[in-house]
Protein backbone atom coordinates (compact mmCIF):
# COMPACT_ATOMS: atom_id res chain seq x y z
CA UNK A 1 0.00 0.00 0.00
CA UNK A 2 3.20 2.03 0.64
CA UNK A 3 3.79 2.53 -3.28
CA UNK A 4 0.01 3.63 -4.06
CA UNK A 5 -0.54 4.95 -0.76
CA UNK A 6 0.59 8.65 0.26
CA UNK A 7 0.79 10.23 4.11
CA UNK A 8 -1.70 11.70 5.31
CA UNK A 9 -2.04 13.82 8.96
CA UNK A 10 -5.43 14.17 11.09
CA UNK A 11 -5.26 18.16 11.51
CA UNK A 12 -8.51 18.16 12.93
CA UNK A 13 -9.26 17.38 16.62
CA UNK A 14 -11.68 15.05 17.91
CA UNK A 15 -14.16 14.85 21.00
CA UNK A 16 -13.67 11.62 22.86
CA UNK A 17 -14.77 9.58 25.92
CA UNK A 18 -13.50 7.10 27.87
CA UNK A 19 -16.44 3.55 27.66
CA UNK A 20 -17.32 2.86 31.47
CA UNK A 21 -19.06 -0.24 30.53
CA UNK A 22 -20.37 -2.60 27.05
CA UNK A 23 -21.85 -0.02 24.20
CA UNK A 24 -22.57 -0.78 20.88
CA UNK A 25 -21.20 2.12 18.36
CA UNK A 26 -22.76 2.51 14.89
CA UNK A 27 -20.87 4.72 12.66
CA UNK A 28 -22.49 7.04 10.35
CA UNK A 29 -21.27 9.45 7.72
CA UNK A 30 -22.58 11.85 5.21
CA UNK A 31 -23.37 8.60 2.70
CA UNK A 32 -25.02 6.36 5.67
CA UNK A 33 -24.26 3.79 7.46
CA UNK A 34 -20.56 2.41 7.69
CA UNK A 35 -20.23 0.09 10.27
CA UNK A 36 -21.18 -0.80 14.10
CA UNK A 37 -18.57 -1.89 16.74
CA UNK A 38 -18.79 -2.95 20.52
CA UNK A 39 -17.00 -0.72 22.96
CA UNK A 40 -15.51 -2.35 26.22
CA UNK A 41 -14.86 -0.56 29.28
CA UNK A 42 -11.59 1.03 28.98
CA UNK A 43 -12.06 1.54 24.85
CA UNK A 44 -12.72 5.21 23.91
CA UNK A 45 -15.66 6.28 21.69
CA UNK A 46 -13.83 9.01 19.58
CA UNK A 47 -16.76 11.82 17.69
CA UNK A 48 -15.00 13.36 14.63
CA UNK A 49 -15.71 17.26 14.09
CA UNK A 50 -17.17 16.59 10.67
CA UNK A 51 -20.51 17.94 9.52
CA UNK A 52 -21.64 13.86 9.88
CA UNK A 53 -20.14 13.80 13.55
CA UNK A 54 -19.26 10.08 13.30
CA UNK A 55 -18.57 8.03 16.28
CA UNK A 56 -16.28 5.01 16.53
CA UNK A 57 -14.07 3.04 19.12
CA UNK A 58 -11.08 3.14 19.68
CA UNK A 59 -8.92 0.43 22.22
CA UNK A 60 -7.26 2.28 25.00
CA UNK A 61 -3.62 1.92 24.12
CA UNK A 62 -4.22 3.22 20.65
CA UNK A 63 -5.92 6.21 21.61
CA UNK A 64 -3.52 7.03 24.06
CA UNK A 65 -1.15 6.82 21.20
CA UNK A 66 -2.88 8.46 18.60
CA UNK A 67 -4.49 11.68 20.84
CA UNK A 68 -3.33 14.41 23.30
CA UNK A 69 -5.59 15.68 25.50
CA UNK A 70 -6.61 19.78 24.56
CA UNK A 71 -9.67 20.95 27.06
CA UNK A 72 -12.22 19.49 28.97
CA UNK A 73 -15.45 18.98 26.93
CA UNK A 74 -19.34 18.92 27.74
CA UNK A 75 -21.36 15.56 27.88
CA UNK A 76 -18.71 13.75 28.90
CA UNK A 77 -16.82 14.03 25.56
CA UNK A 78 -13.67 16.01 26.17
CA UNK A 79 -11.56 18.03 23.18
CA UNK A 80 -7.96 16.09 22.11
CA UNK A 81 -5.79 17.04 19.55
CA UNK A 82 -4.56 14.40 16.90
CA UNK A 83 -0.82 13.10 16.83
CA UNK A 84 -1.03 10.58 14.31
CA UNK A 85 -0.52 9.90 10.61
CA UNK A 86 -1.76 7.45 8.21
CA UNK A 87 -1.29 6.02 5.05
CA UNK A 88 -4.18 6.35 2.25
CA UNK A 89 -4.93 5.08 -1.23
CA UNK A 90 -7.99 6.88 -2.93
CA UNK A 91 -10.45 4.04 -4.44
CA UNK A 92 -10.22 6.43 -7.90
CA UNK A 93 -11.21 4.57 -11.38
CA UNK A 94 -7.19 4.31 -12.23
CA UNK A 95 -5.94 2.77 -8.83
CA UNK A 96 -8.87 0.10 -9.02
CA UNK A 97 -7.83 -1.23 -12.75
CA UNK A 98 -4.09 -1.23 -10.86
CA UNK A 99 -5.07 -3.57 -8.00
CA UNK A 100 -7.73 -5.47 -10.17
CA UNK A 101 -10.68 -4.16 -8.10
CA UNK A 102 -13.69 -3.30 -9.11
CA UNK A 103 -15.99 -1.18 -6.63
CA UNK A 104 -17.94 -1.95 -4.65
CA UNK A 105 -16.00 -4.08 -3.20
CA UNK A 106 -15.81 -5.44 0.92
CA UNK A 107 -13.18 -6.40 3.29
CA UNK A 108 -13.31 -7.60 6.87
CA UNK A 109 -11.88 -4.80 9.18
CA UNK A 110 -9.88 -5.45 12.71
CA UNK A 111 -13.08 -5.07 14.59
CA UNK A 112 -15.01 -7.90 12.69
CA UNK A 113 -17.05 -5.60 10.69
CA UNK A 114 -17.21 -6.09 6.93
CA UNK A 115 -16.60 -2.48 5.23
CA UNK A 116 -18.14 -1.73 1.42
CA UNK A 117 -15.81 0.49 0.17
CA UNK A 118 -17.09 2.93 -2.74
CA UNK A 119 -15.68 5.10 -5.61
CA UNK A 120 -13.97 7.86 -3.77
CA UNK A 121 -13.38 6.06 -0.36
CA UNK A 122 -10.09 5.92 0.68
CA UNK A 123 -8.43 2.67 1.60
CA UNK A 124 -6.02 3.89 5.02
CA UNK A 125 -3.77 2.31 7.20
CA UNK A 126 -1.28 3.59 10.47
CA UNK A 127 2.09 3.97 9.28
CA UNK A 128 3.35 0.17 10.85
CA UNK A 129 0.19 -1.37 8.64
CA UNK A 130 -1.72 -2.99 11.47
CA UNK A 131 -4.95 -2.94 10.43
CA UNK A 132 -6.95 -2.15 6.96
CA UNK A 133 -9.83 0.14 7.01
CA UNK A 134 -12.10 3.29 5.04
CA UNK A 135 -12.80 6.81 5.14
CA UNK A 136 -15.67 8.02 3.21
CA UNK A 137 -14.27 11.27 0.65
CA UNK A 138 -16.57 13.51 2.25
CA UNK A 139 -15.14 12.86 5.86
CA UNK A 140 -11.31 12.11 4.70
CA UNK A 141 -11.62 16.02 3.02
CA UNK A 142 -12.51 17.28 6.75
CA UNK A 143 -9.99 15.55 8.95
CA UNK A 144 -7.00 14.02 7.04
CA UNK A 145 -4.46 16.67 5.08
CA UNK A 146 -1.13 15.38 2.90
CA UNK A 147 2.09 15.04 4.42
CA UNK A 148 4.22 18.04 3.30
Amino acid sequence: MSRLGLNYHKFKPVFAREVMRKENIVTFTSVGKETSNTAHPGDYIVKNQTTAAEQYVIPAGKFKLLYRWLRKGSNGFDEYSPKGEIIALKCDQQTLERLGLRCPFEFEASWGDKLIVYPGDYLVCPPDFSEVYKISPTEFRQTYRLRS
